[in-house]
């Protein structure tokens, strides 16, 4: 069997095992060696399911409900109300007890009236839940990226109590899972890739299993470890790969076979400066024409920046707000210029962004081009100055050609420019398409995609495309693209109106070799060698790798 991302585990009486496969909206069932699956349509990104009696009941979280099954599968049953982001579940006797993310609280679900209610809430961030007994519950929380909380629950009272409140750190991070044993608090911190435990009154914390959030060796090549690259670009004068990999900036040298770092922490959060102190926020780069700086577009910080490729010290170029910020509601965007150290909404003057997700420079490297991903928008930056300009977009995603400011996009994700600058080529990953922007007039056009998902090569009217990621534009009319619904790497001859697989076989995994047996895993950012042009570098991303494939 293969899955995607599961995110949930239970196990029922008799020892059978059940699988929230989150990304493929599946719950799968495990007996001896034997899987099977049980709900396979109907769901939407499940996270988490509890077993009772012959009933599993599934956190159906993007469809922001709790629904049940029988143990073998069969109809899906709503229980309950409508939910905020539902994610961790459990139960006592009748009642269902339900961690909403959205609204930080935990819902209380009456089996036997099939109704809901808030229990009791005022958490920030949070991620666990465990039942003591009919006086006793507990529930892991806190801000994201600064604290870890644990908090016991007075059932008869509703009363909170806060037992531990700990600095996160690099495994102490981003609760998401909690279960009891032996007298002892056992928490999954899914940002730290680890499992803590601490005694009933929140004391002696221990970490039980995990070292490191991602992979983070450094050193030749065959030894090196990099944990979730996903944005790449190549040093115009010198032998030098760059790459963003969870948080933290790192370059290869192709001569000396060396990888280095360069600046970062697995820790994410904005912090300015040199080394391991400077800290980002699942950062995307580009390069100076000239080699000596690399323009950062910091997603969850919602700003601008850049880092000399000499010194490695960072600085602000532009952008406000909220800092280390992830939540799908935050809300900001203003035309404006830089604000530094400005955290507040709306303040006059003050250029705001919405996770800019990707970022390139122009031949002269006077301006950068921006994907404002959250605010489905194309944005150009002075470099000099810091100020925005809008190209394209609305805010509310569509897809709609035309003049810049009334067309539509659907979470942009990269972008590149071709060879002469006239045109920036756009990977617009809710559309499934390729989409382009005439920088002269502003005008948007769809190169390739219907704005429906598939997999099917062919013209522009024909082929389909399913979540491109990542984009490559070669000369004037060469477009290379990772799909991340696909596990593909494709390309486009706009000459010969035709799209072409370069590698992958669509299925998940690491198998390296003849380009339609290839595999990858979420492959992201895309970089040609300037040298001679021959070779095309991939992030893939869930790999932990960075691939090369031949263009000749």
């Amino acid at each position: 069997a293969t899955l995607d991302n599961p995110y949930g585990v239970a196990i029922d009486s008799r020892g059978a095992v059940y699988i929230a496969d989150t990304y493929n909206g599946r719950i799968r069932k495990v007996e001896g060696d034997k899987v099977s699956t049980i709900v396979s349509k109907g769901l939407k990104l499940p996270e988490a399911l509890t077993v009772r009696g012959d009933t599993v009941y599934i956190s159906d979280t993007g469809n922001n409900r709790v629904v049940s099954v029988n143990k073998n599968g069969g109809k899906l049953q709503r229980v309950g109300g409508v939910l905020s982001i539902p994610r961790q579940i459990t139960w006592n006797q009748d009642k269902l007890y339900v961690v909403c993310a959205g609204d930080g609280t935990i819902n209380e679900i009456n089996l036997s009236t099939n109704t809901s209610r808030r229990y009791v809430g005022g958490f920030e961030d949070v991620g666990g839940i465990a039942i003591k007994d009919s006086r006793t519950m507990f529930v892991a929380a806190g801000k994201q990226g600064v604290w870890n909380e644990l908090f016991s629950v007075d059932r008869s009272t509703k009363t909170k109590t806060l037992l531990s409140k700990d600095r996160e750190t690099e495994t102490l991070n981003w609760a998401a899972g909690m279960a009891l044993y032996n007298n002892r608090i056992y928490i999954i911190y899914q940002g730290g890739a680890s499992i803590y435990s601490a005694n009933l009154e929140g004391e002696d914390m221990r970490r039980e299993a995990g070292k490191y959030r991602y992979p983070k060796i450094f050193g030749s090549a065959a030894v090196s470890q990099i944990g979730r690259p996903h944005s790449i670009v190549w040093n115009p004068t010198k032998p030098i790969l760059y790459a963003a990999i969870n948080n933290q900036l790192i370059e290869y040298n192709t001569v000396s076979g060396k990888v280095r770092f360069m600046a970062g922490h697995p820790m994410d959060n904005y912090v300015e400066g040199q080394g391991s102190s400077v800290r980002f926020s699942n950062p995307d780069i580009d390069i100076s024409p000239d080699g000596n700086w690399l323009y950062i577009a910091d997603q969850y910080n919602h700003r601008i920046r850049k880092m000399s490729t000499k010194t490695k010290k960072t600085e602000y170029i532009t952008g406000a707000g909220e800092v280390n910020f992830y939540s799908p509601n935050y809300s900001a965007y203003q035309e404006g210029g830089p604000c530094d150290g400005e955290t507040g909404a709306n303040k006059s003057g003050c250029a705001y962004f919405n996770k800019p997700s990707a970022i390139v420079v122009n031949r002269a490297g006077t301006k950068a081009y921006v994907t404002d991903s959250g605010n489905n928008m194309l944005r150009e930056i002075n470099l000099s100055t810091g100020k925005t300009r809008k190209l394209a977009g609305t805010r509310s995603a569509g897809f709609k050609n035309g003049f810049g400011p009334l067309a539509t996009f659907n979470g942009p994700a990269d972008l590149d420019l071709d060879a002469a600058g006239a045109n920036l080529y756009v990977a617009d990953k809710g559309n499934h398409a390729i989409r382009r922007i005439n920088l002269a007039t502003l005008n948007v056009s769809t190169v390739v995609g219907k704005g429906k998902p598939g997999y099917q090569e062919g013209s522009k009217k024909t082929a389909l495309l399913q979540m491109p990621t990542g984009i490559e534009v070669r000369g004037n009319n060469m477009i290379f693209w990772s799909e991340s619904g696909s596990q593909r790497i494709r390309m486009y001859n706009t000459t010969e109106n035709q799209t072409r697989l370069f590698a992958g076989s669509g299925k998940r995994g690491r198998l390296t070799g003849p380009s339609t047996r290839s595999q990858f895993n979420e492959p992201k950012g895309l970089a040609i060698n300037p040298k001679d042009g021959s070779k095309l570098y991939i992030a893939d991303y869930y790999n932990d790798s960075i691939k090369v494939g031949s263009l000749r």
